[in-house]
């Protein structure tokens, strides 16, 4: 075993995947009982769902004592899990369902302004509780940053990066909304920016990739990955930059340009064995490093890595770049 590998044992905080029976080697929720007065339904009383093959729970309180209980029973006892990743924690539902939704079970569809408001709450329940109970490292969620959920968890991911449903996707926001999380979630620290195809599978999509590996290099604590997309996240590509060992970094984050803290520009971070660049403009921009570094040799995208030693580049836009050091 890597010592350096940390598992998350995924679970999804409201919904039921009708498929899990259909896998015959996958017994762990064979036993998993969802009674009927926890199903979330709309005003003819219909289960709701809001992806394909999943429905949907209404996180009552008896929901989520019996889901925690499961966890801790059924999956932490396992003894290889580092954490948990509660998947699908929102900030509201009020849209879900085109707002169909009774929640409060009265036959009546629901006013959006209190399903929001109660849909937090409860979720704030199960979070709470998972913290008091779960004698894991690590808590991470995927969906929200709103500020009430913030001190039960140490971290989110960020699911298709920049994610479009946290400040409409603007990567400045998002950073610096991160910056903001740091402040308030538990230690130790862990986020993930999943990059991805966005369901495409263009997995040679260098410059994408690029961007998110190297937005996750500029700040502590992030770690990376490139895959399919939200409707699939099984794959292991590999891609040459993760490959280079760039050590440690130097320090915070810098703009090349004289932006504030994570403004859209230019960014650099020194690491001991090298540079990460990130240009988040729409526009190329030319970069003076001050001295000579040499692009890494790569396989995939030669056009970029191919060793070449500058003291100056021609950075693309929304494109990102790491290289060594040469003295």
């Amino acid at each position: 075993k890597n010592p350096a590998i940390i598992f998350l044992a995924y679970v999804s905080a409201k919904s039921v995947n009708e498929n899990w029976n259909s896998y015959p080697a996958n017994v762990l929720f064979d036993d998993f009982t969802v009674k009927d007065e926890w199903w979330l339904r709309d005003t003819k009383g219909a289960v709701v769902s809001n992806w394909p093959g999943l429905k949907s729970a209404n996180m009552s309180a008896d929901w989520s004592d019996y889901l925690i209980d499961f966890v801790k029973t059924k999956i932490l006892t396992q003894g290889v899990w580092d954490g948990i990743l509660w998947d699908e924690v929102y900030d509201g539902l009020a849209t879900v369902n085109k707002g169909d939704l009774d929640l409060n079970g009265d036959g009546e569809k629901d006013d959006s302004a209190w399903v929001n408001a109660e849909w937090v709450s409860r979720t704030n329940y199960l979070l709470e509780k998972s913290r008091n109970e779960f004698k894991v490292k690590y808590i991470l969620t995927n969906g929200s940053s709103i500020e009430s959920m913030q001190k039960y968890i140490n971290g989110r991911m960020y699911e298709s990066y920049p994610t479009p449903w946290e400040a409409n996707g603007v990567w400045s926001s998002i950073m610096t909304r991160l910056e903001q999380l740091k402040l308030v979630n538990q230690k130790p620290q862990m986020y993930v920016f999943n990059g991805n195809t966005n369901n495409t599978g263009k997995k040679d999509n260098y410059r994408q990739m690029r961007f998110g590996l190297i937005s996750s290099l500029l700040t502590d604590n992030v770690y990376f990955s490139y895959d399919y997309g939200d409707k699939d996240h099984s794959q292991v590509w590999w891609y040459d930059e993760y490959n280079v060992k760039l050590g440690e970094p130097l320090g915070e984050a810098q703009s090349l340009f004289g932006q504030a803290r994570f403004k859209d520009g230019v960014w650099r971070r020194d690491y001991s064995n090298g540079v990460v660049l990130l240009n988040t403009t729409f526009a190329s921009k030319e970069v003076d490093l001050g001295g000579e570094y040499e692009r890494i040799i790569g396989t995939q995208d030669t056009a970029v890595n191919d060793g070449r030693i500058e003291d100056k580049v021609a950075l693309g836009a929304r494109d990102g770049l790491i290289m060594y050091k040469t003295y």
